[in-house]
């Protein structure tokens, strides 16, 4: 353990030396208190000049999914940039066959940053609820999130050679998360034709949780897993 927690503080290290991650951290709190304080104020002036009840809150529940989500995004964003500089200097293959070992090194940046992007996403979407939402579900919805997450730094790192194409990839990974609003404008059938994303089981799980929507997630997130690592463990071997 000593070796994966000395791993983790190397990668917090070489992410405050850079001034672009070091700058995205801070990222969740701030998109958080701006919809936590503008959409408010948005349906309020919204429901005023179309004399109507209620515009956006109906989609408090999404606004509130993406409180949730931007969190893992952001920090898969830092793991995958971090590990994308250890691929290219060779470090990321040297510490796989140090005493840390491969696991040890996917645990230094996959399972430490999710554990702390969990506990950040919690913390964000208690202090700033958006709707009434009971805090096991918050949590639930937080791991699958950071389960995404991952999915996130694998698509990015298994297929981009360097950072410059790693940034233009993490630009086209947030489609991942494409699936969330969808269950909230589609009720019909072809709402499951996005249904190969975990994101969009979130969502139906957050409007209804069920066993089977939970199992959704879990199937489908585990496929991304799946096929992504394989591509990834190539090239850290």
């Amino acid at each position: 353990m000593k070796a994966i927690f000395a791993s983790f503080r190397q990668m917090c290290r070489d992410a405050w030396e850079d001034e672009m991650l070091v700058s995205m951290i801070p990222v969740p709190l701030v998109l958080t208190l701006l919809i936590w304080f503008l959409v408010p104020e948005a349906e309020k002036w919204l429901c005023s000049y179309y004399n109507a009840s209620s515009i956006l809150t109906p989609y408090y529940p999404l606004f509130q999914l993406f409180i949730l989500s931007i969190t893992a995004l952001i920090f898969s964003y830092v793991t995958a940039m971090i590990m994308l500089d250890e691929l290219d200097n060779g470090t990321a293959k040297h510490l796989c066959i140090t005493p840390l070992t491969k696991r040890g090194y996917l645990i230094a940046r996959f399972g430490i940053p999710n554990v702390i992007s969990i506990i950040y996403a919690v913390i964000l979407a208690i202090a700033f609820p958006m709707v009434k939402i009971d805090y096991w579900l918050i949590c639930i919805i937080a791991i699958a999130f950071a389960s995404n997450g991952i999915l996130t730094s694998l698509f990015v790192i298994a297929f981009s050679s360097n950072k410059v194409e790693g940034i233009a990839l993490l630009k086209l990974s947030a489609l991942l998360l494409v699936g969330l609003p969808v269950p909230f404008f589609l009720s019909g059938g072809e709402q499951y034709i996005i249904s190969f994303l975990p994101s969009f089981w979130i969502a139906k799980f957050a409007i209804q949780p069920d066993i089977i929507l939970f199992g959704a997630i879990v199937a489908t997130t585990a496929l991304w897993h799946i096929v992504l690592y394989k591509k990834f463990n190539n090239k850290i071997i």
